[in-house]
């Protein structure tokens, strides 16, 4: 069995210093050598006919104003593209937490229908996949989707400091989807970047922070396993940088060319196919949990352009 590949792009803006940053500016991008933001992203799956899911964080619009929020959600859709849930609680009036792991199951519950009820009313379908922002959800987070309607949660990142769920369920796998109380599970995909002398890094599918070598090493692994999905991980923002103010936003070419030259390769399998979140929690299945577990291994080279990245630039 081949994985489904499934692009997913955590859609969101933060702040810089307590500084909120543009809201054009970092979800369009649109600089004078064209558009580097969501719409870049779009024009570059259509380009080889995948379809992309936008996990949006629209509590943004407590800050931005819901017409914005609104506005990127529809042109996500009409574009034929997947809008499903995303939520960093610090954009919430009053909120203690930017993690929704912190709150307690009641107030999950009406984070969680906020959200929904906004897409729902913004683009005409009710969203059925979730992903927590920085990977912070926990059982609660489960219960409260459970509770909400949502069928799918894709916030499992095993070895992330913010992922409740990996300490709490003991789940024993790392890349195969699972369910936990009903909701489907479909683990963040990840490498171990290094995985000896007992130490372990692993890393997910990240455009940004990946080098070719390991993104081509890795979904060349990935091919040839039995899991069901393959989730690629980018941000509304991946193709363009800023400064320490977030301010002087210019193009950020490397993630751009490496996310085209993935697709080109993933496409050149004639067996790949390509899902959303929404198209595989409309279709529930069990079958992903008959599955074994496969997580890639690179070669220890790896790391050392990660580690010289980080103190030279």
């Amino acid at each position: 069995m081949t994985p489904k590949i499934v692009i997913t792009i955590d859609t969101e803006t933060f702040r810089v210093g307590g500084k909120v940053l543009p809201f054009n500016a970092h979800h369009y991008a649109d600089l004078p050598g064209g558009s580097y933001g969501v719409q870049r992203i779009m024009d570059l799956c259509d380009k080889y006919g995948i379809k992309a899911t936008f996990f949006v964080d629209v509590y943004m619009h407590h800050e931005y104003g819901e017409a914005k929020v609104a506005e990127l959600c529809t042109r996500i859709e009409s574009a034929g593209h997947d809008v499903q849930l995303h939520v960093h609680t610090s954009w919430i009036p009053g909120a203690h937490s930017g993690l929704i792991c912190d709150f307690p199951l009641e107030r999950q519950v009406e984070i969680l229908s906020e959200g929904r009820d906004l897409i729902e009313k913004w683009v005409g379908k009710t969203p059925r996949g979730f992903r927590a922002g920085a990977y912070g959800a926990n059982l609660d987070t489960i219960r409260a989707l459970r509770e909400t309607g949502f069928r799918l949660d894709s916030s499992y990142f095993p070895l992330n400091r913010n992922c409740e769920l990996t300490k709490q369920i003991h789940a024993g796998c790392v890349n195969r989807a699972f369910y936990i109380e009903g909701i489907l599970e479909v683990p963040v995909t990840t490498y171990w970047l290094w995985n000896r002398f007992s130490f372990r890094k692993n890393s997910k599918i990240d455009v940004n922070a990946c080098s070719w070598n390991e993104l081509r090493s890795a979904m060349s692994q990935l091919s040839r396993s039995s899991i069901e999905y393959v989730v690629v991980f980018l941000h509304s923002f991946s193709f363009v940088r800023w400064d320490r103010n977030g301010e002087n936003l210019a193009p950020n070419l490397g993630p751009l060319r490496r996310f085209e030259a993935l697709l080109k390769m993933i496409r050149q399998d004639p067996d790949t196919r390509f899902t959303t979140i929404r198209e595989i929690s409309d279709r529930p299945t069990r079958s992903a949990e008959s599955t074994s577990d496969y997580v890639p291994s690179l070669s220890s080279f790896y790391i050392v352009p990660r580690i010289l990245s980080r103190f030279l630039g």
